[in-house]
């Protein structure tokens, strides 16, 4: 997935192409796709992956090392999400059934913006959980809060500002859920958001010194008129149900496990008793929910949602305990691994 292919086009020759140039011509202010000035994205991204071409050479697989790195760090951050919410045996399966799951295999090994957004979406994400949590030490809180505020910056820095809306709607939401919307608004909630503000900014400014007149094309074009879908070339308009069958795609070859693990935290009260399986339904919504009403659509757009859905389907459709004297459990497990042999087995052909 990483290292066995070449580049699909246009969207990964070009994610390559304006960091070889910044490589090659050592000129790392300016963002040019073939010598002209190109203005779709911020350029951390190309700033992450121009140092491996400038030492590995301009390889299709030297591009793609930030990205393996980029896919450990998800995997570090869901074993710490998990630790300490669900019992071990339940949040190794649920970890690796996420990491067999077409969209986030796939979708980590695309060279765009969407793996590195992911990541520092995630972190962000995880971050704000885990300092939030009540009982956490000020220090510790501290701690946490400043590193979400550090990665939603580097998430803005990469594609934009869903980096930062979209995590602080998903904090408020969930804390309303949790019935301690209060939280979000202590010194060092207010400090994460002061700290995010002044990286982001001063880093703006630098790249319009480089870059003539990004902010404005960034901000009008590439955030307002992409999501209300005025831009001249809108391209990538989809209707607002989408994702709703996109989704589904993503989350082979498990998708069919998605109706027991509705069943069960509906049996069993998962959201009522389980803070995690809150926090990750409100990340996954949010996600979904704001690029469904977008105008613009791509099947990446809803890459950082994908850790939040597989956990969740996973804890309550697969690691979930099967309850062999509930013979609708077992009919939903059955279809759940009828499903997934048969995509196992079809994937092979289609990827042939």
């Amino acid at each position: 997935m990483f290292f066995g292919r070449g580049f699909i086009d246009p969207d990964e020759g070009r994610y390559a192409e304006v960091p070889r140039e910044m490589a090659t011509n050592a000129n790392w202010g300016e963002m040019r796709l073939l010598g002209y000035r190109y203005y779709e994205k911020p350029p951390l991204a190309y700033w992450l992956v121009a140092p491996f071409i400038r030492v590995l050479g301009a390889h299709d697989w030297a591009v793609r090392v930030p990205l393996l790195a980029t896919f450990l760090v998800l995997i570090g951050l869901a074993l710490r999400l998990t630790r300490g919410q669900w019992p071990d045996a339940v949040r190794h399966k649920a970890i690796l059934t996420m990491l067999a799951t077409i969209g986030f295999l796939a979708g980590s090994a695309m060279l765009m913006t969407d793996p590195f957004l992911s990541m520092w979406f995630a972190l962000t994400c995880v971050a704000i959980f885990l300092g939030l949590q009540p009982g956490t030490g000020i220090g510790r809180r501290w701690a946490l809060l400043m590193t979400a505020g550090i990665a939603a910056a580097l998430g803005f820095l990469t594609k934009g500002a869903v980096a930062i809306v979209l995590p602080s709607l998903i904090a408020f939401l969930w804390l309303l859920w949790e019935r301690r919307p209060g939280a979000l608004f202590t010194p060092a909630s207010i400090a994460a958001a002061s700290i995010c503000i002044m990286i982001v900014m001063p880093a703006l400014n630098v790249i319009e010194h480089f870059n003539p007149c990004f902010i404005d094309q960034f901000i009008m074009e590439e955030h307002i008129a992409r999501f209300r879908g005025t831009r001249a070339i809108q391209g990538r308009e989809e209707a607002w149900c989408y994702f709703l069958y996109v989704l589904p795609a993503l989350m082979a070859p498990w998708t069919l496990f998605l109706f027991r693990a509705g069943r069960n935290i509906w049996k069993n009260k998962g959201f009522k008793n389980d803070s995690l399986s809150r926090f990750l339904l409100v990340w996954a919504v949010v996600v979904v929910s704001f690029f469904s009403v977008s105008k613009g659509k791509l099947m990446s757009y809803i890459l950082p949602a994908i850790p939040a859905v597989m956990l969740l389907v996973a804890r309550w459709g697969i690691a979930e305990k099967r309850q062999e004297n509930d013979p609708w459990d077992t009919r939903l497990w059955r279809m759940g691994c009828v499903g997934t042999v048969l995509v196992s087995a079809a994937l092979p052909v289609f990827w042939a």
